[in-house]
């Protein structure tokens, strides 16, 4: 082996135009089909700020029909475009290979609802992407959730969930 050669000049320290947030805890509703803001997958946005989103959510439910209902909460001004993957609501119970898949795009305030497999130990996995266009109020974008039937076995957002975002 040869001599260390020379030392590089620094790195980058980073520009803060990326965002990640994996959850830490899981997170329930029960009993709700009203949006409540997760308490964890958010990013912040500044003013006229353009940015991507990457979602993977882990969700659970012990009993059939709650499901899950998803939409965005963003800044006065802003407008969002997003989309997902996963079951419909019509998934089978415990079913990894359930044909049904919703898959759609939607804009503004508009919400999506797709389909959890019952029984805890199986998570189903819903992927949403989309982008943020900001207007003059910077703030946050935050994923909101809630059941789609309420229910009063608990609809659950897993740990180990995680956001990526970045600005473009």
């Amino acid at each position: 082996m040869g001599p260390q050669g020379p030392v590089g000049p620094p790195g980058s320290s980073g520009s803060g135009d990326d965002f990640k947030v994996r959850k830490t805890v899981s997170e329930n509703v029960a009993n709700s089909s009203v949006l409540q803001d997760d308490d964890q997958l958010a990013f912040p946005i500044g003013p006229n700020e353009i940015w991507t989103f990457d979602i993977v959510l882990l969700t659970t439910q012990t009993t059939a029909n709650p499901d899950i209902k998803i939409g965005f909460g963003v800044p006065s001004g802003a407008t969002v475009q997003w989309g997902g993957v996963g079951p419909d609501l019509n998934v089978s119970n415990g079913s990894l290979n359930d044909t049904n898949v919703n898959l759609s795009v939607v804009s503004g305030a508009s919400t999506l609802s797709y389909g959890v497999s019952n029984g805890a130990a199986i998570p189903t996995y819903i992927r949403l992407t989309g982008t943020v266009i900001n207007g003059a109020t910077g703030g946050t974008v935050r994923l909101r959730w809630c059941q789609n039937v309420a229910a009063t076995a608990p609809t659950t957002v897993e740990a180990n969930s995680f956001l990526k975002a970045g600005r473009f």
